[in-house]
């Protein structure tokens, strides 16, 4: 009688540790997937900021020649 609550008592035991280690994996690989989505969230946003920065500079220069065109000469 007594072995067999002890193999039940330790049945349930295993059988919650399982369980246990079930959720914790789960958990992680939703926090990992998460995580891997954020991050490739970000990436593009860094990617559609330097084509920002580079249509930036183009426009700068761009601005910078017609101000040239558009300068009255100077009187030497």
């Amino acid at each position: 009688m007594l072995a067999l609550l002890i193999w039940a008592g330790l049945s349930g035991l295993i059988t919650v540790g399982v369980g246990a280690a079930i959720v914790v994996v789960n958990r992680r690989r939703d926090r990992e997937s998460l995580e891997l989505a954020l991050l490739e969230d970000v990436a593009d946003r860094i990617e559609a900021l330097e084509d920002v920065d580079v249509r930036l500079d183009r426009l700068t220069e761009r601005l910078d020649v017609a101000e040239r065109a558009l300068r009255p000469p100077s009187r030497s």
